[in-house]
């Protein structure tokens, strides 16, 4: 019934809503610092037990050179896919990053069923 009465978009072959969100300059220099840090992210660990992969936000953002990329996150599985014009990276996020982004993200989350 979500998908009916929201406005959303698929991207990665998983939905989400249409409504572009800008953050604050701080929140923003949060999440690009994050995406941007190996240290947030470790290797995959494999399925976990939440029922499947299923994104909770998207970050895009696009180079100066016109280049596309695409940070999806999982807050309940704990699990990050990185999307670039040559490169896919399925990866988990470590747990300090975790919270440190649900934080942030919350501020936002005026979609949330």
């Amino acid at each position: 019934s979500e998908l009916s009465t929201k406005n959303t978009f698929k991207s990665q072959e998983h939905r989400f809503y249409s409504l572009v969100i800008v953050p604050s300059g701080e929140d923003l220099d949060a999440i690009r610092s994050h995406s941007h840090n190996p240290v947030t992210f470790e290797e995959w660990g494999g399925m976990k037990t939440c029922g499947g992969y299923h994104p909770d936000w998207m970050v895009r953002w696009t180079t100066a050179e016109g280049a596309v990329h695409e940070l999806n996150l999982c807050f309940r599985c704990r699990e990050a896919k990185l999307y670039g014009p040559q490169y896919q990276l399925y990866c988990d996020l470590k747990k300090e990053s975790l919270e440190q982004l649900k934080i942030i993200f919350a501020r936002y989350a005026s979609q949330r069923p």
